[in-house]
């Protein structure tokens, strides 16, 4: 997987937004079954429930899309990632970027 968010609290957790200063902004976003289609749609929050993990997979499910690259991402780079959430404030963290294998 490409990425896990952990709720290792009590109560629901949620994702309110993220940013990065490689791109203009940073989209929230599901994988929604449309009949036989599978396409994305952006919310405002993505929901954790109490102990739930959420990893984030290539091409499926639940994922944070970077819109408006400030420049070119290759593999090996590295970028900081701040994520708010609504209990837990702001997570500062590292993204490594790996080319899908």
């Amino acid at each position: 997987y490409l990425a896990q968010l952990c709720n290792s609290g009590a109560r629901t957790e949620r994702l309110l937004g993220a940013s990065t200063p490689v791109a203009e902004r940073i989209l929230l976003q599901l994988s929604v079954r449309d009949g036989a289609l599978q396409r994305r749609q952006t919310v405002a929050a993505i929901e954790l429930a109490p102990g739930a993990e959420l990893r984030m997979l290539p091409g499926r499910g639940t994922r944070l899309q970077l819109a408006g690259l400030k420049r070119a991402l290759r593999d090996g780079d590295s970028f900081d990632l701040t994520l708010r959430f609504e209990n837990a404030g702001v997570v500062h963290t590292q993204v490594l970027v790996q080319q899908q294998r």
